[in-house]
């Protein structure tokens, strides 16, 4: 089952509002979302689905900025639904109950992931946030995330880095998923994302602390980074691409 706002409602949507788009099987729980939603002046909801096929019909024809996904349907399928709408442009915001798959839906291309029954100013902020390209996680996404990231660091076997981050295990020449870093910072790039903090880096790589700082400063600058949990993710993607 699929509820789309009706053509007035579409247009009466000013071009500075938030399009969102809700995906979620139960209809009780898509009228919730939809309720807190539009509670902010800023957010349009445009359109509603009730599944993962329906959501990707919607977005191809609706455009917009992000997609609340609730509970989308098989949750196999989901990282796929996910990178179908991330090629669209659009931002993902995933909402569940189980914070173990973030690393998944966040290489999948997500860029929000909040408990199922999160505050409604924690929801609205999100969607906003993620309409800017910020990532937004809660804390035990973040846990989860961290413990995926050092696993390749302390996990043990030379085989389980391998399998996390390709054929590399260590520092190497920077390569095409990186482009534009010099040695170094692709250095500091990856001891980052496999959970070494600043002092750690720079007794690893032989230098200072505030030559990994200023490192790490140029390469958030690079690209875009709030901070170096984005890094992190994004140093994850490209090595498993």
């Amino acid at each position: 089952m699929v509820a789309i706002p009706g053509d007035e409602q579409a247009v009466s949507a000013v071009e500075s509002d938030v399009r969102v788009l809700i995906c979620e099987r139960q209809e009780i729980y898509r009228i919730g979302l939809r309720t807190v939603l539009e509670a902010d002046d800023g957010l349009a909801v445009i359109g509603e689905a009730g599944s993962q096929a329906e959501v990707l019909c919607l977005a191809a024809t609706l455009r917009p900025h992000v997609v609340l996904a609730g509970d989308p349907g098989p949750c196999s399928a989901v990282p796929e639904v996910i990178k179908s709408l991330s090629g669209l442009g659009v931002g993902v915001v995933v909402l569940t109950e189980k914070s173990g798959d973030v690393p998944t839906m966040l290489l999948a291309g997500a860029r929000g992931y909040l408990p199922r029954l999160a505050p409604p100013d924690r929801l609205r902020d999100a969607v906003r946030a993620v309409a800017r390209n910020d990532t937004v996680l809660d804390c035990d996404a973040t846990e989860a995330l961290v413990r995926r990231l050092t696993q390749a660091a302390s996990g043990g076997s030379e085989a389980h880095c391998r399998a996390a981050w390709g054929s590399e295990c260590g520092p190497t020449e920077p390569g095409a998923e990186m482009e534009g870093l010099t040695r170094r910072q692709l250095d500091v790039t990856r001891l980052v994302a496999r959970g070494f903090n600043n002092s750690e880096i720079a007794a690893r790589l032989h230098v200072g602390e505030a030559t990994v700082k200023s490192h790490l400063a140029a390469v958030l600058r690079k690209y875009g980074l709030r901070d170096r949990t984005q890094l992190a993710i994004l140093a994850l993607q490209a090595h498993q691409r």
